[in-house]
């Protein structure tokens, strides 16, 4: 083949790859929010305590995509030998990874806007 044919393949390999492996985790554990680490935690957290317990859910996020970036690597090399490709693959990055379904990026603002007005009238009230 081609180069262009290799190239398409690969990144159609990738690709594939990639999702089959992501498919694993939950949005929550891909794209952690505040919302997701206060029903985790099941516990209305504030201040420096909230601000913890989300960056533990993003390093835990971040160290999931790294593993997925290892294992895909792995699983890339295997089909390069496999395929007779003559490549080795040294690197799978995930630049980022963005939700496609509307509908929950819609509801997840709803949520933050709600919370915002709730937090707003307590405000208010004291």
């Amino acid at each position: 083949g081609t180069l262009v044919e290799l190239r398409d393949e690969f990144r159609s390999k990738v690709l594939a790859c990639l999702v089959t492996l992501l498919r694993a985790y939950s949005r929550a554990e891909l794209l952690p929010t505040r919302q997701d680490v206060l029903m985790a935690e099941g516990l209305a957290q504030e201040g420096v305590e909230m601000d913890k317990a989300v960056k533990e859910a993003q390093t835990a996020s971040k160290q999931v995509q790294d593993d997925t970036e290892t294992q895909c690597l792995e699983l890339m090399n295997v089909a390069a030998d496999d395929g007779g490709w003559g490549i080795q693959v040294v690197k799978v990055n995930i630049d980022s990874l963005e939700l496609a379904d509307k509908q929950i990026i819609a509801d997840m603002q709803a949520i933050a806007q709600t919370q915002l007005t709730t937090k707003r009238k307590q405000m208010e009230g004291q």
